[in-house]
């Protein structure tokens, strides 16, 4: 079967040829089309007339059977063409092909015309060969520049993924290994290394380092490799880091190749990127000039995994010291509390928040929330909650009511919270109140309870006539209150991380510790995970009145 270039070909040389007589004959066996050539011969336009008119009377019905028989592959009879007048007929070679429900015929000339037909398939011949260098070399060109496009394209796409691996890393420490794994593919290295500036000492750290093993070694500025690129503050190439002189401790123990470059921001050095190899001259200028490109997008990620980091450290701190330092005691009751920052990766602190205060009459007000949002804003929004929140119970002693007053508050910040107040006497009886909270957990000898109260909705938004829960704690009887980052998983519904909860503290040793430990052992969010967590658990250690059942 012919291509659709060589289709095309031949279309075009029957079309123009002097010498082939070509038409195309229809299912009827009439004549179709007919190139000039035939119609020059035949003295007329022969369309409509039958095809065995070409042929000799004699050999007419030999023609017939030649086309009807006609089959995908070219098949060839010698027929004598004749068309009238008093010439003898010509042999011709006559080759049909089908093409549909068309038939293709094609008669050669005789032997006088086919030297000139020969030229014309050779001069056809070079042409396509002509055309088909050229464009060889046209498809290579495209292919040179594709290849060149799709190089840029990976190189910008690393140069990205460098300025990502900082502004979504959770900490400085992830972000400067993922940003080595960058850098040493990006310059086809085997090693790389991160240097910190210590300020205070004018000294450089190895911050993270990659299959070296170099972790913490100091370099003073000017000192060996590092501190040579760090006083300059320009890029360097070593061919042979153990020919180099004056060579720093982290450089010591390696042969090979290295670039690097300082890390600049804002015009200040804070350190050195650099990759290595084994491999002696293995860096050109264009491998630092791929370098300093990497090397300003790392500096921009590392400036803002440090930004990120002292503001982590600020948050924390301060969020801490707006939590109870001390849990009050009251006849009869024992607490415990614990207090799980975002995810063991040490992301933005939230806005869980516990508190308990001393009332009068040997009574505890219990609470534990959740700020809306992270960061220092939440911790700061939390602290002024918590202080409302202690004011408001040790004015009024119905939990219902201080958390519509602390509506208003949160309301009048423009903020939003989720809360749970307790308030619990000697004797074990509970009065429960809820701003948008999951239920707290009560455990007894039967096992672990789910108090579900009234529903309302959280704090800040303007609605009042909040009811109120009583249930009793018995002897020995545990109640906890948690945050909804202890139950709540991507993918699982709010049900089974109650029931899962539900089912630690049944199982839980006796102890308030015991209980904590046990609960965030189990329930605890993998490293990662976006939200704090907040424990506040207390235990009626013996009884001062009359005993009840464990609900009212």
């Amino acid at each position: 079967m012919l291509h659709a270039d060589e289709q095309q070909a031949l279309a075009d040389l029957l079309r123009t040829s002097r010498t082939l007589y070509a038409a195309r004959v229809g299912a009827s066996g009439a004549i179709e089309d007919a190139n000039d050539a035939l119609r020059l011969a035949a003295g007329r336009d022969l369309i409509g007339e039958p095809a065995t008119v070409l042929a000799a009377e004699p050999q007419r019905p030999a023609l017939a059977a030649h086309l009807a028989a006609a089959g995908p592959a070219w098949s060839t009879l010698t027929v004598g063409c004749w068309f009238g007048g008093p010439g003898a007929a010509e042999d011709r070679a006559v080759h049909v092909r089908r093409d549909g429900d068309a038939v293709v015929l094609v008669a050669e000339p005789d032997s006088v015309q086919r030297d000139e037909l020969i030229e014309q398939v050779l001069r056809l011949n070079d042409d396509l060969i002509d055309s088909q260098r050229a464009l060889g070399r046209r498809q290579r060109e495209v292919d040179r520049a594709q290849a060149g496009a799709l190089e840029a394209e990976r190189r910008l796409r690393r140069l990205e993924a460098v300025v990502l691996a900082g502004f979504t890393s959770q900490s400085l420490d992830i972000a400067l290994d993922r940003l080595l794994v960058l850098a040493r593919d990006a310059l086809g290295a085997q090693r790389a290394a991160v240097l910190l500036v210590d300020e205070p000492r004018r000294t450089l750290r190895v911050r993270a380092a990659l299959d070296m093993d170099i972790l913490g070694e100091v370099t003073p500025f000017g000192t060996g490799v590092s501190g040579s690129i760090a006083a300059a503050g320009r890029g360097m190439v070593f061919d042979d880091i153990a020919a180099a002189e004056g060579l720093a401790a982290e450089h010591r123990r390696f042969r090979g190749s290295l670039a690097g470059v300082p890390l600049r921001l804002e015009g200040e050095v804070i350190g050195v990127l650099h990759v290595s190899t084994t491999e002696v001259g293995h860096f050109g200028p264009q491998d630092l000039r791929l370098l300093e490109a990497v090397g300003a997008r790392a500096a921009l990620a590392i400036g803002h995994a440090q930004l990120r980091e002292r503001e982590q450290r600020i948050a924390e701190t301060l969020q801490r010291s707006l939590l109870p330092q001390a849990l009050p005691q009251a006849p009869g009751l024992s607490l415990c509390a614990r207090y799980l920052p975002r995810g063991a990766e040490g992301g933005q602190v939230g806005g869980d928040f516990y508190d308990a205060v001393a009332l009068p009459g040997g009574r505890l007000g219990l609470a534990i929330g959740d700020m809306a949002g992270k960061g220092l804003a939440a911790a700061a929004a939390m602290g002024q909650v918590r202080a409302a929140l202690h004011a408001y119970a040790l004015e009024d002693g119905a939990p219902g009511s201080v958390l519509d007053r602390l509506d208003r508050f949160v309301t009048a910040m423009d903020a939003m919270a989720t809360a749970t107040l307790v308030i619990v006497d000697g004797e074990g009886a509970l009065a429960i109140a809820s701003a948008g909270h999951p239920p707290a957990v009560l455990a007894d000898a039967a096992g672990a309870h789910l108090l579900y109260g009234e529903v309302a909705p959280p704090l800040g938004t303007g609605v009042s006539g909040r009811g109120e829960q009583h249930a009793r704690l018995p002897e020995d009887g545990r109640l906890l209150l948690y945050t909804d980052g202890l139950i709540e998983r991507r993918g699982e519904g709010i049900d089974t991380g109650l029931e899962a909860l539900r089912s630690v503290v049944s199982s839980a040793p006796p102890g308030l510790d015991a209980l904590c430990d046990r609960v965030l052992a189990a329930l605890a969010p993998d490293p990662g995970w976006p939200d704090d967590v907040a424990l506040l658990a207390v235990r009626r250690s013996g009884r001062t009145g009359p005993p009840g059942p464990a609900f009212a």
